[in-house]
């Protein structure tokens, strides 16, 4: 785990690595809670889209943060050590961006940009292995279901998922009588080489909610995913209690606060 720290020290350097480097995945595996979506980047088709930020102390590393590169900027940072300090200049991020950060970073933020939204989040981790019923009506989505999904999507803004994601991840839909898809879930990163999987566009059509369709669907994905897979997690909004609800029941429990967000670079 990392130690907390509101001031770095005078001997802490920042350094980029590749995904490929074995001292940066040691160092994620130490924290799996806390670098879960990280971890699951270090595979591609993630890998090779993002730039891996290090802080080190005393030569060692002591936290981590990451880019997309590719398409919209996204930030994340999940270190309880304040790694943006020295990481702002070295990401090189400019105009509006998306961001998941940790309280120690959000100084750094402020001091180089605008908010145009800022929400606490929660990372929940499964802490059950099951057992976990898949069911009946519930099945795994294909790449021939990629244009029903991009529909339920239109439908239900709290999915978000892209092409790639879709083609390479695992997801599990629910089909109304007139065969649409009205509700879906899946993984928004799967590192299956190190056994991680983060959980991710969790929705249901607002015509088909309150019959149970999320728990089913849930249950379903995690009844293909742990069998496979050392560590699932993901995130929801702080103030979701109903979600929560839902997760605790599965057998998630809270690791993590964090904050996610958009900014806008100052000129």
């Amino acid at each position: 785990m990392n130690q907390a720290l509101s001031v770095l020290p005078p001997n802490a350097t920042i350094e980029t690595l590749p995904a490929t480097d074995p001292e940066l995945e040691s160092f994620l595996m130490k924290d799996i809670d806390r670098y879960l979506y990280i971890i699951g980047d270090l595979e591609e088709p993630y890998a090779s889209r993002s730039r891996f930020v290090v802080l080190r102390v005393n030569g060692a590393i002591a936290g981590c943060s990451l880019v997309y590169t590719d398409g919209v900027s996204v930030l994340l940072c999940y270190s309880s050590t304040p790694c943006l300090q020295l990481a702002w200049d070295v990401h090189r991020l400019q105009g509006s961006f998306g961001f998941h950060v940790t309280d120690p970073q959000l100084p750094t933020l402020q001091k180089h940009c605008t908010f145009s939204r800022l929400q606490p989040f929660s990372r929940m981790m499964l802490r059950s292995n099951g057992p976990f019923e898949a069911d009946s009506e519930c099945r795994l989505l294909t790449p021939g279901d990629l244009t029903a999904a991009l529909d339920l999507k239109t439908r239900v803004p709290d999915i978000w998922f892209t092409e790639h994601q879709f083609a390479s991840n695992t997801f599990v839909g629910w089909f109304s009588e007139d065969n649409t898809l009205a509700g879906m879930v899946g993984t928004h990163v799967e590192n299956k080489g190190l056994g991680v999987a983060a959980v991710g566009s969790m929705g249901v059509d607002p015509a088909f909610r309150r019959r149970g369709l999320g728990r089913r669907l849930m249950t379903t994905l995690l009844h293909h995913l742990v069998p496979r897979t050392q560590a699932i997690g993901l995130n929801v909004r702080a103030d979701n209690t109903p979600a929560i609800k839902l997760y605790e029941q599965l057998g998630f429990v809270h690791v993590l606060s964090y904050n996610e967000g958009d900014a806008n670079v100052l000129a």
